[in-house]
């Protein structure tokens, strides 16, 4: 996987300086690196987008925070309850919004019809994968070669084009899990298509975020250095007292969410020789 996009190389290095500002405590400065990446991309990621309002909440920016808000209300990013009430002064609250985003429903509607059929005998199964083996081989073939063609006629699709409606929480998209069930050693159903070119591809346009390909890269050609757990960040999920499942809330967006704790070898200097080791096989 590389980045050859001038555009988006730039756009990633502020938005690290972005980033790194922000575990400093200097949101002022975060801020204005997050003004800066947007002028150089007019299609931010939606984390980008979400963490940028954040910034300008805690500096009490209302005005360029309930635009980037907007903004996401626009994409159908789920917020929270209350979220406008309980973050922006009251003046904000009747605000109209003005979305020049115009979304493909027609194409939303194909995703997420293949990503039900990709689901249904898994659930069926309740993790007993074994016993729809012959059904999962049919199911992953006619949604993976689905997704293919609609990638071939209409592009990656991305948050500007079918929004965050369906998307999992984590601003991963639904369609995402299909790609991700074509990994080179699933031992349920065989591959069909490998990705990689799309993924690449989207990866340039600014499609796709560097974290999202290179998690489904790897899988798709048999690696698992990105998904390892050694650099994971983690959170915990708790029920919000509904009578759904922690599946379904987790799914919907809708379950209590404690986060965010990272494990003792992210960082450099706590890493150990075998996980320096590590790191190094991985690039």
């Amino acid at each position: 996987m590389e980045i050859t996009n001038p555009d988006l190389i730039k756009y990633y290095e502020i938005i690290n300086r972005a980033e790194i500002s922000i575990t400093n405590q200097n949101m002022k400065e975060a801020s204005h690196l997050y003004r800066e990446a947007f002028e150089n991309n007019p299609q931010p990621h939606g984390k980008d987008l979400y963490n940028s309002m954040l910034v300008f909440l805690k500096i009490k920016n209302y005005p360029h925070a309930y635009k980037n808000y907007s903004k996401l209300k626009c994409l159908q990013f789920s917020f929270q309850k209350n979220f406008l009430e309980n973050h922006f002064p009251i003046r904000f609250k009747n605000k109209k919004q003005r979305c020049q985003i115009n979304l493909d429903y027609k194409l939303k509607k194909e995703l997420d019809s293949l990503y039900v059929l990709d689901q249904k005998y898994r659930r069926l199964s309740k993790g007993d994968y074994a016993k729809v083996r012959t059904e999962l081989t049919t199911t992953d073939s006619i949604v993976s070669s689905n997704l293919a063609s609609l990638i071939a006629e209409k592009g990656f699709p991305n948050e500007y084009d079918i929004g965050f409606g369906s998307a999992h929480a984590g601003f991963s998209q639904r369609f995402y899990v299909i790609i991700l069930h074509q990994l080179a050693n699933n031992i349920f159903s065989p591959q069909v298509i490998n990705f990689s070119k799309q993924l690449n591809e989207a990866l340039n346009q600014g499609k796709i975020s560097p974290e999202s390909a290179s998690f489904l890269l790897d899988l798709n050609n048999g690696r698992n250095q990105f998904f390892s757990k050694h650099f994971a960040i983690n959170g915990f999920v708790y029920s919000n007292g509904s009578n759904l499942s922690i599946w379904d809330q987790t799914e919907k967006g809708i379950s209590i969410r404690d986060c965010c704790y990272v494990t003792y070898g992210f960082y450099p200097e706590k890493r150990t020789e075998e996980l320096h080791s590590f790191n190094k096989a991985a690039q």
